[in-house]
């Protein structure tokens, strides 16, 4: 029993290849003994034909997912967990991605989008998905807002609000 691992389902978009990112994500989180959640509370249907391709939304799971995986295999904490929620939430459509690794530094936050930033970019991590991500932002006219939390088991968040303003806010 202990040799054999069992994977949790995932909730199906029912979009092949969103659902092919999610499985691969999920496998690659389990490789690094990170529980890896996927909450669908919204049309995503709605999402693609309204706000974002299917190839952005494919690309930004990817990154952001990706991201989450490095600070938590850089964090001493013993919960590791990402989850990943599309939803509606104040009235717009979002993407959240919460994850319990290390927060952020403050030069990262600073030069988020304007150039390659990564907390750890002598470790291979080269920022690019970032300017990806901000690419997306600008192009679907969202907002990106970063949460950091304390008392929580969760340390952050990386929301992409699908709201038309252009923000980036950190709170």
């Amino acid at each position: 029993i202990s040799k054999i691992q069992t994977v949790p389902n995932l909730i199906k978009t029912n979009i092949v290849e969103i659902d092919d990112k999610l499985s691969y994500m999920q496998s690659e989180c389990i490789k690094n003994d990170i529980e890896f959640t996927f909450k669908l509370d919204c049309d995503i249907n709605y999402i693609i034909d309204n706000f974002i391709s299917k190839m952005q939304l494919e690309t930004l799971l990817g990154d952001l997912i990706r991201n989450s995986i490095i600070a938590i295999n850089h964090s001493s904490s013993d919960y590791k967990s990402i989850m990943v929620v599309l939803g509606i939430k104040d009235d717009f459509y979002e993407l959240c991605v919460f994850d319990s690794g290390i927060p952020f530094e403050i030069d990262t936050l600073l030069n988020l989008g304007m150039k390659p930033s990564s907390t750890h970019l002598n470790e291979g991590g080269t920022g690019i998905g970032f300017i990806t991500t901000f690419e997306t932002v600008n192009s679907t006219n969202s907002s990106l807002i970063i949460h950091e939390f304390e008392n929580n088991n969760y340390t952050k968040s990386i929301e992409v609000k699908f709201d038309s303003k252009n923000e980036y806010i950190i709170r």
